[in-house]
């Protein structure tokens, strides 16, 4: 695999993950109804950054895999 593709592998990985982070964090900070997240201008962030790096590591990492199995296949065409 070529540095180009590499790149772009990672990077076509790299949105959609951190896309759901985000939102998944903005859910959680929306729904707050135990006060787990903030509570009194206080910010658990050890909390809210796990929620987000929970669903940043398993879509990057099931991104990757298949872009890397459609690459895959794609070489072994050729």
């Amino acid at each position: 695999m070529t540095a180009t593709r590499k790149t772009t592998l990672i990077l076509c990985s790299f949105v959609p993950a951190l896309a759901t982070a985000a939102f998944m964090m903005a859910s959680a900070w929306t729904h707050n109804s135990q006060g787990e997240i903030h509570l009194d201008g206080v910010i658990d962030w050890s909390y809210w950054l796990l929620i987000g790096v929970s669903w940043f590591v398993p879509v990057f990492a099931g991104s990757c895999l298949v872009g890397i199995l459609i690459t895959h296949q794609r070489i072994a065409k050729i």
